[in-house]
């Protein structure tokens, strides 16, 4: 991040929050879509607050690493819902009720969340309940935030009520996300703004790692040769 202008100042309890904000929109208009589920509404906001809380650092590098030894974020909500009044697997998947994740701080999300209550956010960021596709598809709450964030960060220019926009007119039908009509430019700029990031990431990455071959080169190569 430090490499990226302005990334460096990007984090991950801005985004959770950016999140839960659109999909505290996304509810206020389409409470009449969700009649059937109305009595999770309030833990769909929550889900999409803790939908990274999961994650460690360093974003998706952490994650492969993780992944490869058997432990994937999205499906472990329920080792990190384990704190000091509940008994179970930690995180690290030891058994560790007092393992902290802020320093100082033991966790105490049994005093927020019930059980039953805890078993919803963890089926929604897991994939596993009627509003997991509002957090976790193609595009989602999740990316809408994530693509905007950061290109916000990195100067890249957008109209601003964008992500709000795109959140008031999504909704679902048949386990299917839709759109409304009237988000298709917002659509647009999304995926526009999506090119931009990832385009601005990959050329900075690529000058990163010609930056890093030169010194290399410099100190191997050109710098015995002064001496020789």
């Amino acid at each position: 991040s430090l490499c990226i202008t302005g990334s460096a100042n990007t984090n991950r309890f801005e985004h959770s929050v950016g999140t839960a904000f659109l999909a505290y929109y996304n509810i206020q208009c389409n409470k009449n879509k969700y009649l059937s589920h109305k009595q999770d509404l309030e833990l769909l906001i929550i889900s999409a607050l803790l939908h990274d809380v999961a994650n460690g650092p360093f974003g998706h590098s952490y994650e492969y690493l993780m992944e490869k030894q058997g432990f994937i974020p999205e499906k472990g909500l329920k080792n990190v819902f384990t704190d000091v009044l509940s008994y179970g697997q930690g995180a690290t998947g030891y058994s560790s009720p007092y393992e902290q994740i802020y320093f100082g701080k033991l966790r105490a999300l049994t005093s927020v969340l019930n059980d039953t209550q805890k078993k919803i956010v963890s089926d929604i960021i897991e994939g596993e309940h009627y509003f997991s596709k509002l957090i976790s598809d193609k595009i989602d709450l999740d990316n809408i935030d994530n693509v905007f964030r950061m290109a916000y960060h990195m100067g890249i220019p957008f109209p601003i009520e964008a992500p709000i926009m795109l959140a008031k007119s999504m909704y679902l039908e048949d386990d299917k996300v839709i759109f409304k009509k009237e988000a298709e430019p917002y659509l647009n700029i999304w995926f526009e703004t999506r090119k931009k990031v990832y385009k601005f990431l990959l050329l900075i990455l690529l000058f990163f790692f010609q930056h890093q071959f030169l010194i290399r080169h410099n100190m191997l190569v050109q710098l015995p040769l002064l001496y020789m």
